[in-house]
């Protein structure tokens, strides 16, 4: 939230995406919520969740009380649609 300046490159965003494709195959429950309102730092994130496997799953907010929000609800939404995938293979 404080960010006054990056370096960032849209290059290096498509390799941390890479990276992080594994992890999203591996573990379904993740979530990621970015708290971020520089436009700049926006756009990156924008960028990242285009490219990555789980656009679902990942989530900008301009506080960190909106996210903390969203992680919330979001965690009880797949609790209940893993429940009922586990009850379909029963």
């Amino acid at each position: 939230m404080a960010v006054e300046d990056q370096n960032v490159t849209t290059s290096e965003v498509d390799a941390i995406a890479a990276l992080d494709h594994a992890h999203f195959l591996s573990n379904p429950k993740t979530l990621y919520a970015s708290v971020a309102t520089d436009r700049r730092v926006v756009d990156l994130i924008r960028h990242y969740i285009s490219v990555n496997i789980a656009p679902s799953r990942q989530k900008i907010c301009s506080t960190v009380a909106e996210a903390r929000e969203w992680i919330a609800v979001a965690e009880v939404s797949q609790r209940l649609v893993f429940s009922a995938i586990l009850q379909l293979h029963k």
